[in-house]
């Protein structure tokens, strides 16, 4: 693998990692303006 290569699979990798985690902050933000009713399942 030549070192373009490389460096293209490293910033395909990181780019997607990054919105993923943008995504997921995204949903955990939703999630949290929701209002978290997880603590309702303990008592089950």
């Amino acid at each position: 693998m030549s070192s373009e290569q490389f460096q293209a699979a490293h910033d395909s990798i990181y780019n997607t990692g990054t919105r993923l985690l943008q995504y997921l902050q995204e949903i955990r933000q939703g999630r949290l303006s929701e209002g978290d009713d997880t603590k309702l399942f303990k008592h089950l």
